[in-house]
């Protein structure tokens, strides 16, 4: 929850007007790859959970639909196509992180609760 916050609060509040970058982008993708990582553990019982990592996805487009209607921010369709990226790379990498130590220990940690 402490993530969206503050992701939230990032994406809405004023900042200098910034042309395509790669870090902004970069910024995205990492954003949106730590959300799918948190949602994933958050609830490890639960299995693969594809509505949550739409959900996400969706997140993201509704914050650059925010930042459209303020006066200091605007939509980017770079930043939605960043954020997807990152949300579906997760995804893709996820059979790679059970075999990540402390991930798995975690994962271990949730199903004997």
């Amino acid at each position: 929850m402490i993530a969206i916050l503050a992701i939230t609060f990032l994406a809405t509040s004023p900042a200098p007007p910034v042309s395509f970058s790669l870090w902004d982008k970069l910024n995205h993708f990492i954003a949106f790859f730590t959300l799918a990582l948190l949602a994933d553990y958050s609830f490890p019982k639960t299995g693969w959970r594809k509505p949550v990592f739409l959900y996400l996805f969706f997140y993201g487009v509704s914050l650059e639909i925010m930042q459209w209607f303020t006066k200091y921010r605007f939509l980017d369709y770079a930043d939605v196509i960043a954020n997807g990226i990152g949300v579906f790379s997760y995804i893709a990498i996820r059979p790679v992180l059970a075999y990540v130590v402390i991930l798995n220990q975690l994962q271990r940690m949730g199903d004997s609760q």
